[in-house]
């Protein structure tokens, strides 16, 4: 099974419930986090920068384009990126991920799949459509889910 993965799959959102997300333009952010942002995303596309706070911190996001795939990455009030989320196909992740997906997405539609890194943690996130109701999976390397709390 391909998926087809929509340009516009950025919008989808995985929000944790101590997260909040507002929309901010890149000239407000301090200027440490408008330069990270700016060298993050050169020769992309910058579609929305937000700001949000995480677990009482502030981050600010920035959802990019580039060869038509999206990334998309929290910044840190220093400037450090915390957190990459890269679009990428079922053939660019591990194959116990792969058969985690293919096996959620029977019957329905793949319709998110991103590699996401924070510090040195590799998670992948899915969003599967079946039967016009949407479903979102937090998955290990090693394909096993990953609770919410």
């Amino acid at each position: 099974m391909k998926p087809i993965l929509m340009a516009g799959f950025a919008a989808v959102v995985f929000v944790q419930a101590s997260a909040t997300e507002k929309p901010m333009k890149l000239s407000d952010m301090p200027p440490v986090v408008q330069k990270t942002i700016r060298e993050q995303t050169i020769g992309a596309t910058i579609t929305a920068t937000l700001t949000e706070i995480e677990n009482g911190k502030t981050l600010y996001e920035c959802e990019s384009l580039l060869n038509g795939r999206t990334r998309d990455f929290l910044v840190d009030r220093t400037g450090a990126v915390v957190e990459v989320e890269d679009q990428a196909s079922l053939e660019e992740v591990p194959p116990a991920v792969k058969i985690a997906v293919q096996r959620a997405a029977s019957g329905g539609k793949l319709t998110k799949l991103e590699r996401v890194k924070r510090g040195n943690e590799i998670t992948y996130e899915a969003a599967v459509v079946r039967n016009g109701k949407k479903t979102g999976m937090e998955l290990r390397p090693d394909g096993s889910p990953i609770k919410k709390q």
